[in-house]
């Protein structure tokens, strides 16, 4: 097997478009779980309403579309990100792997120790954004119902 050494430009470039289109994918992603967020203190209200019920299911609906958004978003990126390092390492598997094996695979075969270390603090650098998303997207709703209310 022919090791190569992997640069975090050349994993970069190599992963450019599925990059933008995960970070395309966190404002949706962000709008749905600021909705959830924004309708969920409801659940603390003594008392219940036809009105509060059905913000109650609207914010329960937005926190399962924001979750499953996530989920699938995040292990859709990360296959195209391991099936990249394979690519770069000139790493070929004759059987299809599942996604732990492929990163001891990755981890044990290859050099990949510096790019994975950057996907994990590119995805935690996500996470930041999106909070910081949600914040901003509250207060956006906040606004809004005050003036309406």
């Amino acid at each position: 097997m022919n090791k190569q050494r992997i640069t975090i430009t050349a994993f970069i470039f190599k992963l450019g478009d599925d990059y933008l289109g995960f970070l395309r994918n966190l404002t949706p992603t962000v709008l749905f779980l600021s909705l959830a967020f924004f309708g969920l203190p409801e659940l603390g209200s003594a008392n219940w309403s036809l009105e509060k019920i059905g913000m109650i299911l609207f914010s329960l609906g937005s926190l399962f579309i924001a979750a499953s958004a996530m989920a699938v978003n995040i292990v859709s990126f990360a296959k195209k990100a391991l099936k990249a390092l394979q690519e770069l390492q000139n790493i070929e598997v004759k059987t299809p792997l599942n996604f732990w094996q492929t990163v001891k695979l990755l981890w044990q075969e290859g050099n990949a120790k510096v790019v994975m270390f950057f996907f994990v603090i590119n995805i935690v650098a996500i996470m930041m954004v999106m909070t910081y998303g949600m914040n901003y997207a509250f207060n956006f709703y906040r606004t809004i119902s005050s003036m309406v209310g």
